[in-house]
């Protein structure tokens, strides 16, 4: 979408550069509003999707070895503090990524506005030229 945006700006250019007046300046300030709205959709979408550090249950020899010599009522409760533990440290990762993503589709719409805004000044300005 950035290349695509990008194109199109530079294939319309002559238009608005230099910006002279209030009609240009508003079409240079939309697009680069646009593309920095992108630009920036892009990064919290690649943090949404960077693999992390997730908790994860323990899965050594010694818990196993731990669990086989305690008893049932024992066991059963490390294993649940052991889940309960992982759980809430998950919750927290999945928390950041959901953030993430809600900001890259609050970006997303920013940038979607203001090239439609860009667009329409593009019109007015093709139209009365």
């Amino acid at each position: 979408m950035i290349a695509a945006l990008g194109s199109i700006a530079a294939v319309k250019s002559p238009l608005a550069f230099p910006p002279t007046s209030v009609l240009q300046w508003l079409l240079v300030v939309a697009l680069l509003g646009a593309i920095f709205s992108l630009i920036c959709a892009w990064g919290h979408t690649l943090l949404a999707l960077k693999i992390d550090d997730c908790p994860v249950m323990p899965r050594s020899s010694e818990t196993a070895n731990y669990l086989r010599e305690s008893t049932e009522e024992v066991g059963e409760q490390h294993l649940f503090n052991c889940y309960v533990d992982t759980l809430e440290k998950l919750a927290d990762a999945v928390n950041r990524k959901a953030k993430n993503v809600e900001l890259a589709y609050s970006e997303l719409t920013i940038a979607a506005w203001l090239i439609g805004g860009w667009a329409i000044l593009l019109i007015v300005m093709e139209s009365s030229s």
